[in-house]
């Protein structure tokens, strides 16, 4: 028997969403702030964890 260890649970959804990234054509920046979507994700990180950075 062959039990799964690590196998991804990705639907749609997150399919998706990675397209969006890949077409937006700007997953970094030049500056140290990241791409828009790291900035987004750092904002609600660090609102989650209520703390001033992420």
């Amino acid at each position: 028997m062959k039990i799964p260890i690590n196998t991804p649970d990705i639907g749609e959804e997150e399919i998706r969403e990675v397209r969006k990234v890949l077409s937006e054509k700007s997953l970094t920046s030049s500056s140290f702030d990241g791409g828009t979507r790291v900035q987004q994700f750092e904002k609600l990180l660090s609102k989650f964890a209520k703390s001033k950075f992420a």
